[in-house]
């Protein structure tokens, strides 16, 4: 009795695991192709697209928290520290977010990036030297 229970408990643990990652992988796919779909769908305009009342991107402390992530990635973290603090801006409906110079005296040579409040799209990315 004992016997079967340790060899049913090995085949368990032996095949369990590829069991459950082919049931991941399953579901993983299905996830990737409803997901593909579903973006295709709405990149042609099919569906109406929730925009909240004050836009996505609602205030400048918002504007400036995504365009660290995407500085960050753009340019990497050694160069966004050297461009912090970062400030935001309301222009015409997007957010303008730069930074300031290490050097006080200087102009430019920081990142800079616009942002449409209403649904977040970088409309602008760049760099000065």
């Amino acid at each position: 009795m004992i016997r079967k229970l340790i060899s049913l408990l090995v085949l368990l643990f032996v095949f369990a695991p590829s069991l459950l990652a082919q049931h991941d992988t399953a579901k993983a796919h299905w996830f990737r192709e409803y997901y593909t779909s579903y973006a295709k769908q709405l990149l042609a305009k099919r569906h109406q697209n929730y925009l909240p009342p004050n836009g996505a991107i609602p205030d400048s402390t918002t504007a400036i928290k995504i365009a660290e992530i995407i500085f960050s990635n753009v340019y990497g973290s050694r160069k966004l520290e050297r461009d912090r603090p970062f400030t935001a801006i309301l222009v015409d409906s997007c957010w303008v977010v730069y930074g300031h110079p290490a050097d006080s005296s200087l102009f430019g040579g920081v990142a800079e990036m616009i942002i449409r409040k209403t649904n977040g799209e970088v409309v602008h990315i760049s760099h000065g030297k």
